[in-house]
C-alpha cells in the first residue's frame, strides 16, 4: 500500500510522541529559542553558497531551470543570519516580525527551487542539486519551526499559493534530513527522527 503524505506525517508524529522523552525540550523563553535559531544560520548560509556554486557550473539549459529561484539564495540566507542575530540581541516583537517575514519568504524561495530542480533533465545534475537545496531547506525549516514555537509569533504562509511541504516531500531524502539534524544537535538519529517529525507536524499545522 502506498501511503499519502498525511499518513506518513501521522506515522512520524506518532514516533515523535513515543520518543518525546528522548527529545530535548525546546526552551520556553524567547532568548533560548533565539540562540537555537542563530546556531542554524551558518548551516543555511553555507548550504546556500554551495547551491550557488553548483548552479554556476551547470549546463546553461539546466541552470536556466533554477536560475530565477536560486539567484537570491546567498542574499536571503545572509539576511536570515543578520536578523536572527538581531533578534537574539533584542528579542522584541519588531525583531521577531522581521525575522519571521524573512524566513517565511525564503522558505518559499527554497521550496520553489526544489520543484524547479526536479525538472532538470540531466539525472546526475538533478540529484546533486536537489540534495544541496535540501540542505538549505533543512536549516530554514528548523528555524521556521522554532519561530512558530515563540510566544507572540504570527508566522504563517503569505497566501493560498504557498508551496506546501507535502509538495516537496517527494523530492527530499528523509535520511539526509535526519542525519543533518542529528549532527547539528549531536544526538542519535533516532532522537533526530523524532525531532524532525515534531517539526514537520508543527509546520503543517501552521499551514506550511
Amino acid at each position: 500500500m502506498k501511503f499519502s503524505f498525511q499518513n506518513k506525517l501521522g506515522a512520524w508524529a506518532l514516533i515523535a510522541l513515543v520518543l518525546t522523552a528522548a527529545v530535548p525540550t525546546v526552551g520556553c523563553n524567547s532568548q533560548s529559542i533565539a540562540q537555537q535559531i542563530v546556531t542554524w544560520t551558518p548551516t543555511i548560509v553555507s548550504a546556500a553558497d554551495v547551491v550557488a556554486q553548483s548552479v554556476a557550473v551547470l549546463d546553461p539549459q539546466d541552470a536556466a531551470v533554477v536560475a530565477g529561484s536560486v539567484a537570491g539564495f546567498n542574499a536571503g540566507a545572509n539576511l536570515i543570519s543578520t536578523q536572527a542575530a538581531a533578534y537574539l540581541a533584542s528579542p522584541s516583537q519588531n525583531t521577531l516580525q522581521a525575522l519571521q517575514t524573512q524566513v517565511t519568504t525564503f522558505q518559499q524561495t527554497v521550496n520553489t527551487a526544489i520543484l524547479q530542480a526536479a525538472r532538470i533533465v540531466n539525472p546526475n545534475s538533478q540529484q546533486k542539486l536537489l540534495l544541496e537545496i535540501q540542505a538549505v531547506a533543512v536549516g530554514v525549516n528548523a528555524v521556521l519551526a522554532l519561530i512558530i514555537s515563540i510566544k507572540g509569533s504570527t508566522a504563517a504562509p503569505a497566501s493560498a499559493t504557498t508551496i506546501k511541504i507535502s509538495q516537496i516531500v517527494p523530492y527530499m531524502d528523509r535520511q539526509l534530513t535526519v542525519q543533518m539534524v542529528a549532527k547539528h544537535y549531536r544526538e542519535s538519529e533516532l532522537t533526530a527522527l523524532a525531532r524532525v517529525a515534531y517539526a514537520d507536524n508543527v509546520l503543517v499545522q501552521a499551514g506550511f
